[in-house]
């Protein structure tokens, strides 16, 4: 599969499941990026997903980590409800990198290292590897945030995997 497969495959689903396509994502140096915002009793308000795109030639731990961050940033400055995180608002922003290729190094830091951690807000990055189209992201449930972060992992494979076929592999390649 090709990075731009990928993106159309990401976009057909995200824009299934109620995404909106944001047009700015070029201003933050992003192939897309997509938003939902709803209203959501689980997270006590309004709860806003974004997926960010960007292709990653030569993926390592700190491009990863700056892309993410970028991301992160982006989604809250692109934020339907006005309220601050915490207030009855909650985001989650899955920074997406498309790739070639993962260092063997890189995909153990995803799969273990905690994301950094946010007031009501969730940073969760996911590298996808489309010439294998495997997903890596972080595999353990961390203490804090422990009734999201599974959820968190469902929606990533939904969004971007293979299905039920592609959550078994990633989850245990």
């Amino acid at each position: 599969m090709t990075p731009q497969d990928a993106l159309q495959r990401a976009q057909t689903r995200l824009s299934g499941e109620g995404f909106e396509f944001l047009p700015n994502a070029a201003s933050g140096n992003f192939l897309a990026a997509a938003r939902r915002s709803r209203f959501e009793i689980s997270k006590f308000g309004n709860f806003e997903v974004f997926f960010v795109f960007v292709r990653l030639e030569r993926p390592d731990i700190p491009t990863v980590q700056s892309y993410s961050a970028n991301a992160f940033q982006y989604a809250l400055k692109n934020k339907k409800f006005g309220l601050p995180c915490g207030f009855f608002e909650a985001v989650c922003c899955y920074p997406v990198a498309l790739v070639e290729w993962a260092d063997p190094g890189l995909v153990a830091f995803l799969r273990n290292e905690t994301p950094p951690k946010h007031w009501s807000a969730f940073e969760m990055p996911v590298v996808w590897n489309v010439a294998q189209d495997e997903l890596y992201c972080l595999e353990k449930t961390p203490i804090w945030g422990a009734a999201y972060y599974s959820s968190f992992r469902k929606q990533a494979y939904a969004m971007l995997g293979r299905g039920a076929e592609g959550m078994a592999r990633g989850a245990s390649a």
